[in-house]
């Protein structure tokens, strides 16, 4: 909600991020990411026990892997994973990415 409401004080339309296939474990998986804005796409983390058990089994990596296929595919800019201890640097990083479009 944070990261909504910072939008919309910006101006910033936000919406859905979309649904993107992934493989995982020799299974394939669904994610869905958070945000998008324009041609950016953003993902909010917080550091518990998921995130880190995602982190340590390789779940956010291959999720990234699918992103980052689809941003080497033109479809997308920029993906952005922002941890509360970078929440300000990457707000920022948005906005000025933004102004430049």
């Amino acid at each position: 909600m944070k990261f909504i409401k910072w939008c919309n004080i910006n101006n910033i339309y936000v919406k859905n991020g979309p649904t993107l296939f992934y493989n995982f474990n020799g299974k394939n998986k669904k994610y869905r990411v958070d945000f998008q804005i324009e041609d950016i796409l953003i993902e909010i983390k917080d550091n518990h026990i998921w995130h880190r058990n995602d982190m340590n089994s390789g779940k956010i990596k291959a999720k990234e892997n699918a992103v980052n296929m689809e941003i080497e595919n033109g479809n997308y800019k920029y993906f952005f994973m922002i941890m509360p201890k970078k929440w300000l640097y990457y707000l920022e990083k948005i906005k000025n990415l933004l102004n430049k479009i």
